[in-house]
């Protein structure tokens, strides 16, 4: 897709240690591409997932004053909470987040992914706060989404679990278990 290649350089300079470099490629990319996010907040993803917080986070402040309205602000904001065990912030970043107006330039991907984070997230908020009923809804949604997918149904058989309804997570880890030979059979998980 346009500004592919720039991405990929601006990954390459940042990796490098040369932020100057990687900010005029990551401007680059969204000149060719104005459906990518800004680049300041492409850059504190970039930083973010490179376990630079502190730096990350600074830029992330920069784009929510410039950038109010994009979901990722929000979005990158519920992971950082979550990074730092801030449950009930993380709730309400995700729930902004969800709130936004989705922009009309985004793809079909952009807005699946947001979704997907989102839910993701409001799951591990649930969990946090040991709200398995709540949990064991958002994984349910979860699995529904990726109905093969054996170690995530294996964590929604444990939210059931520990929301006491025993024979739906039997059936569950069973299920799993099936999926993906790697997890425990039922008996072992209960």
């Amino acid at each position: 897709p346009e500004g592919a290649v720039e991405m990929r350089d601006a990954r390459q300079a940042l990796a490098d240690g040369d932020i100057d470099l990687c900010r005029e490629k990551l401007r680059k990319a969204y000149a060719k591409s104005p459906n990518l996010p800004p680049p300041k907040l492409m850059l504190a993803r970039m930083l973010l997932g490179k376990q630079q917080f502190g730096a990350g986070r600074a830029l992330l402040e920069e784009v929510a004053l410039s950038h109010p309205q994009d979901p990722n602000v929000y979005l990158l904001f519920g992971k950082l909470a979550l990074v730092d065990g801030h449950a009930t912030d993380a709730a309400l970043h995700f729930d902004k987040a969800l709130a936004q107006k989705i922009p009309s330039n985004w793809t079909d991907a952009q807005k699946e992914y947001l979704q997907r984070e989102c839910l993701t997230g409001q799951t591990t908020v649930a969990e946090l706060r040991r709200d398995w009923d709540q949990a064991a809804e958002l994984y349910q949604q979860r699995v529904d989404a990726k109905p093969k997918d054996g170690q995530l149904r294996d964590r929604f058989a444990m939210a059931l679990f520990r929301g006491g309804e025993h024979n739906r997570a039997f059936e569950q880890f069973d299920l799993a278990h099936l999926q993906d030979e790697t997890m425990n059979p039922p008996e072992v998980s209960m």
